[in-house]
């Protein structure tokens, strides 16, 4: 059995397995910084443990495609290989209009001074 962990999400106390943490990923004791670049049309950030989340520009729906895409891995921490001998991936995308991607940047904007000017704001570490 997996040691438990604690996570403040809005006011409340939340516990997740602490090897299989949907906040802090596979191995909170294992932290490295995600890598954040643009690739042409793409914005990436690149995050340990073979997961990445991508912002796409879709012209032809004239919306912008927010990916989160993560490396399937079987019991033991080994990527699960498909049929043409890769690594099988998972995804969700979620599809925002132009207004929506700009409210989306100017809450994470006000999210992102709150925090700056020392306000705490949403998830706390416990």
């Amino acid at each position: 059995m997996s040691e438990m962990h604690k996570h403040i999400v809005d006011g409340r106390e939340v516990y997740f397995p602490a090897d299989r943490c949907p906040i802090c990923g596979y191995k909170p004791e294992f932290e490295r910084e995600a890598v954040v670049y643009r690739k042409g049309g793409t914005i990436v950030a690149k995050a340990p443990r073979d997961r990445l989340m991508t912002v796409t520009w879709w012209k032809s729906g004239e919306r912008f495609l927010l990916t989160v895409k993560r490396m399937e891995r079987d019991e033991n921490g080994k990527p699960v290989l498909g049929d043409d001998n890769l690594p099988v991936w998972s995804a969700e995308t979620i599809r925002l209009t132009v207004e929506q991607a700009k409210e989306f940047i100017k809450l994470l904007n006000e999210m992102i001074t709150e925090i700056e000017v020392g306000r705490s704001a949403g998830i706390e570490r416990g």
